[in-house]
């Protein structure tokens, strides 16, 4: 009896241990990657459409390609399962192929396909990454002066479509994650109305911010040329660790 309690209370010990040695691998050997904000400027073109049509779209990530549509489609990338990932279907490793989603300031990438050690290898990883950050602002034309719009005007439009910031990084080479934090984006006054001296409040009612992740170049797979992302993480959360459904902060 001693010695099964000596044994469960062994086996606890080497549980804590093991969870503390994870938490303590990925979070201190990931990169952190800080994009400064840029000035803003209207695009116009095949990319501003992308944003536009990804805006009035009701899905939550957009690709350039899919190696197999249904099994490594880019909503593989929040699906928060390492046995899936998002894989480009172009011809040789995917140089110019992109996702792009709805963005929030600070973000995770789990670069590679992380099902396990032998195809995380076995497969492309991104190794540089032009990473652009997109804004559609709106105005509400009610703040307008009811001498040149009538009361009863009260609908937003949407003005264009703004690159707030465009960096290429190299991602380094590992199974652990990358932060991504993109520093505060001015806003761009220009597209305020008439009188310029309104504060942000009074004439933009809402925004909507994108993130683009185009593959520029990877870390060459020892089977596959196929380039793989396995998650991406957003918001307020620090890291998500394999083999758990949670975020550990």
């Amino acid at each position: 009896m001693k010695k099964k309690i000596v044994l469960i209370l062994l086996l606890i010990v080497s549980l804590c241990v093991q969870g503390a040695v994870s938490r303590h691998r990925y979070g201190k050997i990931q990169k952190r990657i800080v994009i400064k904000p840029g000035k803003p400027r209207i695009i116009k073109g095949k990319l501003a459409d992308t944003v536009w049509r990804f805006m009035h779209s009701k899905h939550s990530i957009l690709q350039s390609s899919s190696l197999q549509p249904e099994k490594y489609n880019a909503l593989k990338i929040f699906d928060r399962n390492f046995s899936t990932c998002w894989a480009e279907g172009s011809k040789g490793f995917g140089k110019g192929d992109w996702v792009i989603f709805q963005s929030v300031a600070r973000l995770w990438i789990y670069n590679g396909m992380w099902r396990s050690k032998a195809l995380f290898y076995a497969n492309n990883r991104v190794k540089k990454m032009k990473i652009s950050f997109y804004g559609v602002f709106a105005r509400d034309y009610s703040t307008h002066n009811p001498i040149t719009m009538k009361f009863d005007t009260t609908r937003t439009v949407f003005t264009n479509v703004y690159l707030l910031s465009e960096t290429v990084v190299e991602l380094p080479d590992g199974m652990y994650p990358i932060e991504i934090y993109a520093e505060h984006t001015p806003i761009p006054f220009e597209i305020s109305p008439d009188n310029k001296k309104l504060p942000y409040e009074k004439w933009a009612n809402d925004g909507y911010r994108f993130c683009r992740l185009e593959i520029l170049d990877v870390y060459r797979g020892t089977k596959y040329n196929d380039t793989c992302i396995s998650e991406i993480v957003g918001g307020g959360f620090d890291i998500l660790l394999p083999g758990r459904d949670k975020f550990v902060y």
